[in-house]
């Protein structure tokens, strides 16, 4: 390749990168809208990138709404102005209904070796409104009317990273009752250093002690 030639190459790896940051970087407005499959519940996620309050060039604000109908079971807002941290985009791929009341929010597990389960119970006399799981830092569920006495498993990305070590071992949850009783809890799970040592089984139990 004549020196020209490199120079060019150079010039234009140059400018694809800069475009490249400059994207990332200048924020995203867009809205997420899905209903479960039974047509019950709806998920409605509206991302919008506001003038920075810290070091990035913008800070991005999610609003997070759940719907059971018409009404509003439970809503939050999300709020990220780091630049070393991931954009919600990055930090939730993936929002689909995993079942009819479960929503799956976190990581993408095509490129996983396999799935941990997260078993949820409700060992209450309490209909428990919403339940939120979150397992590592961005995987997380939201399960939606656990009826008293049941259960529901959902699968969970291990988190396995191209160094073949998970980054998910930690379990986070928390919720409320019909009634207006608050819960929440956490647990730990073993670190594992190769896809080799197996799938993890967490046994989230709801139990009256944990009301407020």
């Amino acid at each position: 390749m004549s020196s020209l030639h490199s120079f060019l190459f150079l010039m234009a790896s140059v400018v694809g990168l800069l475009e490249l940051s400059c994207g990332r970087s200048s924020g995203q407005n867009y809205d997420i809208d899905k209903t479960s499959p039974n047509g019950i519940y709806q998920v409605k996620i509206e991302v919008r990138a506001k003038p920075p309050k810290g070091t990035r060039d913008y800070t991005e604000n999610a609003r997070v709404q759940f719907f059971k109908g018409q009404e509003i079971i439970h809503a939050y807002e999300w709020e990220e102005s780091d630049p070393f941290e991931l954009s919600f985009h990055d930090s939730y791929p993936v929002i689909e209904w995993a079942a009819d009341n479960v929503l799956h929010m976190g990581e993408d597990l095509s490129d996983q070796p396999f799935y941990d389960e997260l078993i949820v119970s409700n060992k209450t006399d309490e209909h428990i409104k919403y339940l939120d799981v979150t397992y590592g830092r961005y995987e997380g569920f939201w399960v939606f009317d656990l009826a008293p006495r049941s259960q529901v498993t959902v699968r969970a990305s291990p988190g396995f990273k191209s160094n073949g070590i998970s980054v998910n071992d930690f379990i986070g949850y928390g919720g409320m009752t019909e009634s207006g009783k608050k819960f929440h809890g956490d647990m730990v799970g073993k670190k594992r250093t190769s896809s080799a040592e197996g799938r993890l089984e967490f046994r989230i139990a709801v139990d009256a002690k944990d009301m407020q």
